[in-house]
């Protein structure tokens, strides 16, 4: 039944973004029971005696866990409002899925001369290397950890068909989606790269409360974080030296 979750997430986001380029409204509950319900009737609807949401398995592709985490982290972040990675954990699972994605499937393949995949069955080594690097992810506050730890812990539970340790972690989907990610990423980077702007320097003037330029001060920076244009910046240091 687990491997029924991931195309249940997909059919619903889908759906959601259907919606929205409609014009439709989600935020009551009348929209709320439909992206809930309709995806559950659609991966279940049966196609030559198997439910749709089975066919992806007939090709020997299955959601991985990291690929469940970040659709669940979309479909409660459209539904609820709630994000439960941040864009620090997207971006680190856009890294950590993009580069083994790129080296695993070629060898795979027989591509590249070494058989990256057999490390999945079993591998001491490979579990070390995750441990650490979950412990890394979490004393640096990265959500991106708590996403490894589920990976570790469902192939422990053997909750997905597969005894391999890279289907947990990977997988097609994600790697298509991981590379779109970097992609955006970049763009994103260089476009904020041309309108760098420098950090405001706020005038000395007794007029000004020190709570009101230090609770601007906080929220330039946090706009800088969520990377917003440069022109915005510029409009509330301006307005805020005006007081």
């Amino acid at each position: 039944m687990f491997s029924f979750v991931g195309p249940y997430l997909l059919a619903a986001i889908a759906l959601v973004y259907l919606l929205r380029m409609a014009g439709l409204k989600i935020s009551k509950w009348p929209g709320k029971f439909i992206v809930i319900c309709v995806p559950l009737a659609v991966i279940l609807f049966p196609m030559k005696h198997v439910p749709i949401a089975r066919l992806p398995a007939g090709l020997n592709v299955n959601f991985s866990i990291t690929s469940i985490a970040v659709l669940l982290s979309l479909y409660l972040q459209n539904i609820q409002g709630v994000r439960l990675l941040d864009r620090a954990a997207l971006r680190a699972i856009s890294i950590l899925g993009l580069v083994p994605g790129l080296l695993l499937y070629p060898s795979a393949m027989n591509i590249v001369p070494f058989d990256l995949y057999q490390l999945g069955w079993g591998s001491g080594s490979m579990l070390a290397l995750l441990f650490f690097l979950t412990i890394f992810l979490v004393c640096k506050g990265n959500r991106a950890g708590f996403v490894l730890a589920a990976c570790v812990a469902a192939y422990a539970l053997k909750l997905l068909e597969s005894d391999n340790l890279w289907d947990y972690l990977a997988d097609p989907f994600l790697l298509i989606w991981c590379l779109i990610n970097v992609l955006v990423e970049c763009a994103r980077l260089s476009k904020l790269g041309d309108h760098q702007v420098c950090r405001p320097r706020w005038r000395r003037d007794r007029s000004i409360a020190p709570f009101n330029v230090r609770t601007m001060d906080r929220l330039l920076c946090c706009e800088r974080a969520d990377g917003h244009k440069a022109l915005r910046y510029r409009f509330i240091a301006h307005h805020t030296a005006e007081l």
